[in-house]
């Protein structure tokens, strides 16, 4: 950070932290693509959020703005994602700058496709199928089995480096 005098130029925020979870339905009624802005772009880790979920849960497709790998880690939950219909290499560009330019270049490919009405469609139902998958029981159980595995993984991990005094705090 090379600035450090923006509050001159901006007004505090007065935004609630939880308003990064909330969202307008009448958006998602009136918009075609979700570009979903995660909590995590130029960071190596991979870490989806709601942020990432909502347009799943809602029948929405999206351009995630994400880590690179986290079209994959979707893909991994059994999601389909829409490469089949657009280019979805910026999720391999692991420079985020060079990401960012590939989102926005493929924006701009898709506003100003000659076919976007046939994209939609084609969209549209893979948006279905992933609505219908967030909502499954094989979904909420994958979920629940990936939560039981990393519990007992970290439990497992605290009791190994736990010591003398500290033990009994964590038992």
């Amino acid at each position: 950070i090379t600035r450090h005098d923006l509050a001159q130029y901006f007004d505090p925020s007065t935004v609630d932290a939880t308003a990064s979870a909330d969202y307008n339905n009448v958006d998602h009624q009136h918009t075609a693509i979700e570009v979903v802005l995660e909590t995590l772009f130029d960071d190596s880790r991979l870490h989806l959020t709601e942020k990432s979920l909502r347009p799943i849960a809602c029948g929405q497709p999206f351009i995630l703005a994400a880590t690179a790998g986290s079209l994959a880690y979707l893909r991994s939950y059994g999601f389909i994602t829409f490469s089949s219909v657009f280019d979805e290499s910026y999720d391999t560009i692991a420079d985020p700058v060079e990401r960012l330019g590939a989102i926005v270049n493929l924006m701009n490919n898709i506003k100003n496709s000659s076919n976007r009405l046939e994209m939609y469609q084609q969209l549209q139902a893979i948006a279905d199928f992933n609505q219908q998958r967030f909502f499954s029981s094989d979904f909420h159980q994958q979920v629940v089995d990936e939560f039981k595995q990393n519990f007992s993984s970290a439990f497992v991990e605290v009791l190994n480096g736990c010591t003398g005094e500290y033990m009994e705090q964590y038992l």
